[in-house]
């Protein structure tokens, strides 16, 4: 039997959020989201906070198909680290509604992997879990990533932000 175990989800996002399923409607360009972190350099292993903020150009709010913690998702990613946070199917009741303007959502980029194996086998997206979780991801230069589930087809996600991961000192 192969034991996984997953860890947090890489983005921790304040407020309620809900919802499930995804829209069909298409609003090109009038709704994009914006990454801004505290920090674009850190230990590897250390959460980096910051904001994400959707900006809605249209004149009416928008509501949000997806579910608490899996709407909006951001992780990192480069070109031998992928970010895919799985996001199972569940029915919610949607109860975020993005009105015209700019929202802000505090988050929460975890720079370690988002999962991880107990007994093998281990592979570069799987690697072996630590004593407390998946382990940190490799020091190196990362983009964010975002990943969105219920909101309409269309989103920008305005530039990555770049991060420097530094090695772990003992």
């Amino acid at each position: 039997m192969k034991l996984v175990r997953s860890g947090l989800v890489l983005i921790a996002i304040a407020g309620t959020v809900a919802g499930c399923g995804s829209s069909s409607t298409a609003i090109p360009s009038r709704l994009s989201i914006r990454i801004q972190l505290d920090h674009t350099e850190v230990m590897a292993g250390h959460p980096i906070d910051g904001v994400a903020v959707v900006s809605n150009e249209t004149n009416k709010a928008i509501a949000v198909d997806g579910c608490p913690g899996q709407w909006l998702m951001v992780g990192l990613a480069n070109g031998q680290v992928s970010y895919d946070p799985g996001v199972g199917a569940q029915a919610c009741m949607p109860s975020v509604h993005l009105l015209p303007g700019r929202t802000s959502f505090q988050v929460t980029v975890y720079s370690t992997y988002g999962r991880c194996s107990m007994t093998g086998p281990f592979t570069p997206s799987l690697p072996h879990c630590s004593k407390s979780g998946p382990p940190p991801l490799p020091p190196g230069h990362y983009g964010t990533s975002v990943v969105t589930n219920g909101l309409p087809s269309g989103v920008q996600v305005v530039p990555s932000v770049e991060v420097t991961l530094k090695r772990q000192t003992d």
